[in-house]
């Protein structure tokens, strides 16, 4: 595969294309790979109507954060911060048990949690 075909956008017709709506999401990760369940809390039902699960590598996963942030960033700069009801903000991680405070391994997720939140309200303001 030459370069250029690399940075071009696949050529298609958008009718070969699903395309969903999705306000709800729910990750699934294994050891192997990270699948991420879509799906779109409507007015007429009670709950989430899952609809289209997406699996993809690690790898991918931390390329799609990657230019998922750079959308983000890139909105925001020509539109300004993107407005964040109170409601869906993520609530910070709950305390350890008494028993995880005593396992490292516990103690370091918690305190990666604990940062990530923290630097997701910074953006916030």
């Amino acid at each position: 595969m030459d370069e250029s075909a690399k940075s071009q956008p696949l050529q298609q017709n958008d009718e070969d294309l699903t395309v969903e709506y999705a306000n709800n999401t729910f990750f699934s990760p294994t050891v192997w790979d990270l699948k991420i369940i879509f799906g779109e809390l409507a007015g007429f039902k009670r709950g989430v109507e899952w609809h289209t699960a997406i699996t993809m590598t690690w790898a991918h996963a931390m390329l799609v954060s990657y230019y998922l942030q750079l959308n983000i960033e890139a909105f925001e700069a020509a539109n300004g911060k993107i407005n964040f009801p109170a409601a869906m903000i993520p609530p910070p991680p709950p305390p350890l048990t008494p028993e995880d405070q005593k396992d490292p391994a516990q103690k370091a997720k918690f305190e990666l949690i604990t940062e990530h939140h923290r630097r997701f309200l910074e953006r916030l303001k």
